[in-house]
């Protein structure tokens, strides 16, 4: 049976606690071949104390300052040998022990990608399953969570992380990867537990420029021109409107709407 190399990363700033829960999920899958590096930006909260009580369990790590979260994620893609590779940040995790195993299961020489849907996880417990999209629907933006996605490690270090982006690397590096023709396959299974309210989730607006930068290069016509326009304005005013009612009663708006 052919069992590939899995190079997981898991990067960190000062958030010792979630760290430890990620490792912990990491260290517990069933899949027999994982390389494991966990790149910390040099925390102050004792991460280092906590990675060196995981050294035998870790294959690699490091500790020290960055400059910031993508660039710490270039580091564990530059380290990772593995023939795939997946990024589950602290925080983060694989969905069941056994999803590295089903995910590795579905390899094969055609493909370069392969992504699935997430359990997104909200600070008051709600929690629901978020769909991948279709491939084609990319130029919109990212069809997937980044880290319900795992990737051919050589065609990642092709595309290393711009750092220029602060919100959307991952769609940048991904995008480009996917206008050079590299292989993108969904698959039906969730492929990780992801908390909600990161830095491109809380800057929407931004994250939406950004976005519209990166697919720049590729000629984009009018009409996507006007989706883009259109959307700005709605994520624009999504985040007054979060002003306006707080944070609490919009998560109650979203548990209306996906349970119904």
């Amino acid at each position: 049976m052919d069992t590939p190399l899995l190079s997981v990363i898991s990067i960190a700033y000062n958030n010792r606690v979630e760290l430890a829960a990620t490792i912990e999920n990491v260290l517990a899958q069933s899949y027999p071949h994982i390389e494991y590096i966990v790149i910390d930006g040099g925390s102050k909260d004792g991460t280092d104390e906590l990675l060196v009580g995981l050294d035998d369990k870790l294959d690699q790590w490091v500790s020290e300052p960055d400059k910031g979260i993508y660039d710490a994620m270039n580091k564990g893609l530059a380290r990772a040998t593995g023939e795939w590779i997946a990024f589950i940040n602290a925080g983060d995790s694989f969905y069941a022990t056994d999803t590295a195993a089903q995910l590795m299961a579905h390899v094969s020489p055609e493909v370069d990608f392969l992504y699935g849907h997430t359990q997104v996880k909200y600070a008051d417990g709600y929690q629901r399953i978020q769909q991948a999209k279709p491939v084609e629907q990319f130029a919109l933006g990212l069809p997937f969570v980044h880290q319900s996605m795992i990737a051919r490690t050589a065609v990642l270090k092709q595309f290393p992380f711009d750092l220029s982006y602060k919100l959307c690397a991952d769609f940048k590096q991904c995008y480009d990867a996917y206008q050079a023709g590299h292989r993108f396959q969904q698959i039906d299974l969730v492929f990780s537990n992801f908390e909600a309210g990161g830095v491109s989730d809380i800057y929407r607006t931004k994250t939406t420029k950004e976005v519209w930068r990166a697919i720049q290069p590729y000629r984009p016509g009018l009409a996507l021109w006007l989706r883009y326009r259109l959307r700005f304005v709605k994520e624009w005013m999504k985040m007054k409107v979060k002003g306006l009612l707080g944070q609490g009663l919009v998560q109650k708006l979203i548990r209306m709407k996906y349970a119904g």
